[in-house]
């Protein structure tokens, strides 16, 4: 979207009162949406900025992956780029990443509990699913 703030403020305008907004995005990924990648936002701009330009109620957001498992999430994208590679092997690898990153996640899922090591995961996420109710 060239003007996502403009489709948010008509999605916030035809919204009933007590709606509900789902918006999900991409963050640490590689160029996609060629020519159309335009912006990246962080859960700042999801907490406090959108709250404070749109009448919603933030009410929650997650992340996708940590500091830990978003790097090798990126591997089979830099594989998808490169033509010699088959795609069985492509598809493989990311098969294999993606159980890698799900047992790394399920294995340091304790220490998000606390707010120091939270916000050392949480600061490379590949993106982020938030939601909003209309005030």
């Amino acid at each position: 979207m060239p003007e996502p703030l403009k489709v948010l403020h008509e999605s916030t305008r035809v919204l009933k009162k007590n709606g509900i907004i789902f918006i999900s995005s991409p963050f640490c990924l590689n160029i996609h949406g060629r020519p159309y990648d335009y912006y990246r936002y962080t859960e700042y701009f999801y907490k406090d900025f959108l709250t404070a330009k749109l009448p919603l109620i933030f009410k929650a957001l997650k992340s996708t992956n940590s500091i830990l498992t978003s790097p090798l999430c990126l591997i089979p994208h830099i594989f998808l780029v490169i033509p010699f590679v088959p795609n069985h092997i492509k598809h493989l690898l990311n098969i294999l990443i993606n159980l890698l990153v799900i047992f790394l996640e399920k294995l340091i899922s304790p220490l998000k509990n606390y707010t120091y090591t939270n916000g050392f995961l949480s600061s490379l996420p590949l993106g982020y699913a938030v939601i909003y109710e209309k005030k």
